[in-house]
């Protein structure tokens, strides 16, 4: 839940860091938990990058700095993932539940792109 160690960590591994924003009391946060976090896939391939929880309740500073913030706070709603390379230039953002297999093909864009 730090960002600046995973900016820094993804600056010394040139790894992309990838933003969770989410909240306690959200459903779909929940189910992101539940059925595509804990997916073995998306656990394999969350290797690639820096990853990064962000409770928009508890660190709500950082939500509002990357727009990361629930609907509720004037955000683009959660739960919301987004991918920062390692100068904190937004890569991709992705807003709402996604299952595995729409969550590993955003990944695998994010990495293409970044190869660019």
């Amino acid at each position: 839940n730090n960002l600046d160690l995973a900016l820094n960590l993804a600056s010394d591994s040139n790894k992309i860091v990838m933003i969770d924003f989410m909240a306690q009391w959200c459903p779909p946060c929940k189910k992101m938990d539940e059925e595509t976090f804990s997916a073995e896939n998306v656990i394999e391939k969350s290797d690639e990058f820096i990853l990064v929880r962000i409770d928009v309740d508890k660190q709500e500073k950082v939500a509002n700095q990357y727009n990361g913030n629930a609907r509720k706070y004037g955000g683009m709603g959660i739960p919301n993932i987004l991918f920062l390379d390692k100068e904190k230039n937004i890569i991709h953002r992705i807003v709402g539940f996604h299952d595995a297999e729409q969550l590993i093909a955003v990944m695998d864009s994010v990495l293409v792109i970044n190869d660019k």
